[in-house]
C-alpha cells in the first residue's frame, strides 16, 4: 500500500526508506532510496497519476525480460504508481569528461560510445526512448577484466510519444559520439586486427585505435 503524505516530502512505501529526492518534473518524482532489511540501494520513480503513456512505460520496465535498463526491484501499479530500480554503480560521464585528458585510453573511449549505442538501440526496439541522454545520464565502472562498463540511468515517465523520444535521443547520442571521440587521450599502441572479409584472414595492415579514431571522425 502506498501513501504520499501532505507533511512529508518523501513517499511512504511499506519495506522502503527514501534517502534523498534526486530530481522530478511534473507530475512525478525521482529518489535515491534503500531497503532497510537489505540494505539495498535502488533509484525510485513516483508518478502521481499516471496516464495510459506512462502506463505503457511502466509495463514495458517491468515485463521486459532481457532489458538494457537497470533490474526492477519491485514496483506498484496505481495512483500513484512507483517502479525502484536497482542503483547503477559506477561514476556518470560528465564528471570523467571533466578530468584531465591524460586520463583516457583511446580504445576505453571507443568501448564507451560503442556501449552507449548498444545500451540506446536495444531500449528503442523494447518501445521505450529515454528522452534525456547526456553525459550525467551514462554511468561507468570496470568490469572484472578493468574494461569499461556502461549502464543507462536517470529514468524517468515519457514526456512524449516513443517515435519523439526516438528521435531525441540518437541526435543527443550522436552529439555526444563526437565529443566522446574528439576528447584528446593517452598514447595507445593497441593495435586492432581486422579481418580481410572475402579471405577470412586477419589482414597484414593493422590500424591503430587512433588511425580508426581518424577514419571515424573523417567518414572514412
Amino acid at each position: 500500500m502506498t501513501k504520499r503524505s501532505k507533511k512529508e516530502a518523501f513517499p511512504s512505501i511499506e519495506g522502503l526508506e527514501c534517502v534523498k529526492r534526486i530530481s522530478g518534473g511534473q507530475g512525478f518524482s525521482r529518489f535515491e532510496a534503500r531497503m532497510p532489511a537489505t540494505g539495498t540501494v535502488g533509484e525510485l520513480v513516483t508518478i502521481d497519476s499516471p496516464n495510459q503513456l506512462e502506463k505503457n512505460w511502466i509495463n514495458v520496465l517491468i515485463n521486459e525480460v532481457d532489458a538494457p535498463w537497470p533490474s526492477i526491484i519491485m514496483s506498484e501499479q496505481g495512483q500513484p504508481s512507483w517502479v525502484l530500480f536497482k542503483m547503477a554503480q559506477g561514476e556518470t560521464l560528465d564528471k570523467l569528461l571533466a578530468r584531465p585528458s591524460a586520463s583516457f585510453h583511446r580504445l576505453d573511449i571507443l568501448s564507451v560510445a560503442v556501449q552507449c549505442w548498444v545500451i540506446l538501440t536495444r531500449t528503442h526496439a523494447c518501445g521505450l526512448g529515454h528522452g534525456k541522454i547526456s553525459p550525467s545520464v551514462f554511468r561507468i565502472s570496470s568490469n572484472e577484466d578493468g574494461y569499461p562498463d556502461v549502464k543507462l540511468s536517470n529514468w524517468q515517465p515519457p514526456a512524449s510519444a516513443p517515435s519523439v523520444l526516438f528521435q531525441n535521443d540518437i541526435q543527443s547520442l550522436f552529439a555526444l559520439t563526437q565529443t566522446l571521440l574528439r576528447q584528446k587521450t593517452k598514447e595507445d599502441s593497441h593495435k586492432i586486427p581486422l579481418e580481410d572479409i572475402s579471405t577470412g584472414q586477419v589482414g597484414s595492415t593493422e590500424p591503430t585505435v587512433g588511425e580508426l579514431f581518424d577514419s571515424i571522425l573523417n567518414g572514412s
